[in-house]
């Protein structure tokens, strides 16, 4: 385990050099020749058209005549599937992967998360086996709408005011590009040498 890990972080250096790289030529580009910015922005500026894919999102999935037809059975696989993650994270999940003060919080969170969510399946799988009509009612409160044309009218609608700001001061983004890509390309270099 540790080779793979020891494989992606040297891949991570490597990527790091090269947006650096390109950050630097590209923050070069803005701060001297910001036509070419203008003209690229132009051409890679697309539009996607999110109307034939969202009624995809917008279907409903209907599961209730199977699991409801079939409780005692889809209580049993949720409560023994529930009992094998959750037996995997109390006993045999190594903590030692995970190093570093915000690598060890996220880590912890994310098991704490993944314990609620299998004591969770555990208790609807009990219900389900003991009590499926009442999960049936339960779920029939919680069942709700959720209308996802909102969001695919605002991620349709263009935004051309950010190529606006960077193109108005393209003395200062620049800079602050150049600066930031420097920093980050001596750091990663600094790092992979090491």
């Amino acid at each position: 385990m540790q080779f793979l890990i020891d494989i992606l972080l040297a891949v991570s250096e490597i990527l790091m050099v090269v947006i650096g790289a390109l950050g630097l030529v590209l923050s070069a580009l803005l701060r001297f020749n910001p036509a070419a910015i203008s003209r690229w922005s132009s051409v890679l500026n697309r539009s996607i058209d999110l109307d034939r894919v969202v009624p995809v999102l917008n279907r409903p999935v209907i599961t209730n005549g199977l699991t409801y037809n079939h409780p005692i059975i889809f209580g049993v696989v949720l409560v023994i599937g529930s009992v094998f993650v959750l037996h995997f994270l109390f006993f045999q999940l190594e903590a030692s992967l995970f190093t570093g003060f915000f690598g060890g919080i996220l880590f912890d969170a994310l098991v704490i998360i993944g314990k609620l969510a299998c004591l969770c399946g555990i208790g609807l799988g009990v219900a389900l086996i003991f009590i499926p009509d009442k999960v049936k009612i339960l779920e029939g409160k919680l069942d709700s709408w959720f209308d996802t044309e909102p969001l695919a009218q605002s991620l349709n609608r263009p935004i051309s005011k950010v190529d606006h700001v960077f193109l108005r001061h393209p003395l200062l983004f620049g800079a602050i590009g150049l600066l930031a890509s420097f920093v980050l390309l001596i750091l990663s270099a600094a790092n992979l040498n090491r």
